[in-house]
């Protein structure tokens, strides 16, 4: 277990303008790429406090980091390509470099990124007490640089200033990866080998997954809440389109229609399988590795398409989301 200083710099406080930030939301997750410093380092397990400019933010746990492909924009001087520059507010040319080069504009290109996403949203505990840079500062294991994102933090840090939010991280459970038997669960439903015979020896998941049809009301108030569309597909061939609990049922209570989501029927085993999960605050898709690479993989970091702004129920989607994690494999 590693610890860490996670710069959380809002668009208003960016010093240097190289690229486009991320997107970091401060409560649920940190974003970087392969660009930066130490991308490689942070695991899952590690402790970190989350920082701006001025003070300690939060003090996380990390339980999941999500890797993809993607893109971003990033400028540099047109003088010696660095990255590292400012834009000045009284003095022209408007920008300047570290090296001492002005310019008006900066070069501006498109590069292929991977992306890191480092969740740690069910751990996120925000200080009691005002902790400002000045005191952290001390204990950056390699000496503060500002110009790093992610920097390595003496654990003596959180002994001094932070003593039970860290023995609270500890306590905090990193469940281990998903079993092999759980790769096959699709092959288990749907193996050649099964023959009717009047006694149910499923598990109570592959129940639910029979069972569901049978949900006349549900299905009917799921379809007019979220207009006869798969929320995740777009499809709109109702005879495939299937009300899917977000949290499992286990009686009448859970048939409210914000525990549903309405899903093409192939999506809707995939979730019943925590095998896509539905991040709870942006409301994004996110698949288990085993099948990313398969030909769901374009629905990786998909926004729900929810009418009218009838969202449904998060706390039933936060329980959902920790079934979902618990089975990644990272």
């Amino acid at each position: 277990m590693d610890h860490w200083v996670l710069k959380s710099v809002a668009a208003d406080d960016l010093s240097y303008i190289s690229n486009d930030g991320y997107a970091d939301e401060l409560k649920t997750k940190y974003v970087y790429d392969n660009f930066v410093p130490n991308h490689l380092q942070i695991k899952k397990g590690d402790i970190a406090v989350i920082v701006n400019k001025e003070r300690v933010l939060g003090i996380v746990k990390i339980s999941r980091i999500l890797i993809y492909n993607s893109t971003k924009t990033r400028r540099r001087c047109p003088v010696c390509n660095n990255t590292n520059y400012e834009e000045r507010k009284t003095k022209l040319p408007k920008f300047r470099c570290n090296q001492g080069h002005e310019f008006e504009e900066p070069i501006t290109e498109t590069v292929a990124i991977t992306q890191y996403e480092a969740y740690y949203s069910q751990s996120f505990i925000e200080p009691k007490q005002k902790v400002t840079i000045n005191k952290l500062r001390p204990y950056y294991s390699n000496g503060y640089n500002r110009n790093m994102s992610m920097q390595s933090l003496s654990k003596s840090f959180f002994i001094e200033y932070f003593k039970n939010e860290y023995d609270q991280l500890l306590k905090e459970t990193i469940y281990p990866e998903a079993e092999d038997a759980d790769n096959n669960l699709l092959n288990e439903i749907f193996s050649n080998d099964y023959v009717p015979n009047g006694n149910d020896e499923r598990s109570k998941i592959y129940q639910s997954i029979i069972q569901r049809r049978g949900q006349k009301k549900f299905r009917e108030a799921v379809r007019d809440m979220y207009g006869d569309k798969c929320v995740i597909t777009g499809c709109e061939i109702l005879e495939i389109l299937e009300a899917a609990h977000i949290n499992p049922y286990k009686g009448e209570k859970d048939n409210d229609p914000s525990n549903g989501l309405l899903m093409r029927a192939d999506i809707h085993t995939l979730f019943d399988l925590d095998l896509i999960g539905i991040e709870p605050n942006e409301f994004k898709v996110y698949l288990k590795d085993t099948i990313i690479i398969s030909e769901y993989r374009e629905l990786e970091g998909k926004k729900l398409n929810l009418k009218d702004k009838q969202y449904p129920s998060k706390e039933a989607l936060n329980i959902r989301w920790k079934m979902f994690y618990k089975k990644q494999i990272l």
